[in-house]
């Protein structure tokens, strides 16, 4: 890999005496520099201020966020880039095996919806770049839009690039005359009829192709149309 080794790094961080981020249960704490976390978000700034308990005792957790994503957000700290596919192909060689575009594309999910939280637009966006090029290589699992939904809110450019993907592949399924065998199948939509706003969003979108919408993005630049303003940020 052309960066620092993923796991390399994150080992490398595991002692130190500045701010200490708690990945989870079970996991040795973080230690990083109070300034490089307070200069990469306001959240970061006003979470490690005085006035609240994560600045006095010097410790961030975060609660709901699995180890992996709080690992990866201290790798683009350090590097502010994310290579997901590199980052996994690194997890799975303990299990001897590669990453699923499926995993690919959870885990860009995940950290968009981390930097969501913490007011991270450049991560959001590195994230939705590489959920886009997994994207090409197949579509999404009811699970991961599942995810989506459940992070993000109404209107998000993550559910909207999702439920295009999902759309689209509905739609390939049709075509080709068997919906439970290719592209988006028919039991991932019952998957995610008790999803909130799902439907909805399936349906409207599904309605642009009456019109001859176009709606697959014909290459990675199409990523741009989903990125989140950098005002909001630091970085």
């Amino acid at each position: 890999m052309a960066h620092d080794s993923f796991i390399e790094l994150v080992k490398s961080l595991s002692g130190g005496d500045m701010i200490s981020i708690n990945a989870g249960e079970g996991q040795e704490p973080f230690h990083i520099q109070r300034t490089l976390l307070t200069n990469s978000s306001p959240w970061f700034d006003k979470a490690l201020s005085d006035h609240f308990n994560e600045g006095q005792d010097r410790t961030l957790r975060f609660p709901g966020t699995s180890a992996t994503v709080v690992q990866i957000f201290i790798f683009w700290l350090f590097n502010k880039e994310l290579p997901l596919r590199d980052i996994l192909t690194d997890l799975c060689r303990v299990e001897s095996r590669g990453p699923s575009e499926s995993e690919i594309q959870t885990l860009a999910v995940r950290v968009w919806i981390f930097g969501e939280e913490h007011m991270l637009p450049r991560l959001q966006n590195q994230a939705m770049r590489e959920l886009h090029n997994s994207l090409a290589m197949g579509f999404p699992t009811s699970e991961t839009i599942k995810e989506a939904y459940e992070g993000s809110a109404p209107g998000s450019v993550l559910r909207r690039k999702l439920i295009r993907e999902a759309v689209a592949g509905w739609k390939l399924a049709a075509d080709k005359g068997n919906p439970d065998t290719i592209g988006f199948r028919s039991n991932e939509l019952d998957h995610l009829s008790g999803v909130a706003g799902f439907l909805v969003d399936f349906a409207t979108e599904l309605g642009k192709y009456a019109a001859d919408f176009r709606i697959k993005d014909p290459d990675e630049s199409g990523a741009a149309a989903y990125y989140v303003s950098n005002e909001k940020g630091m970085t």
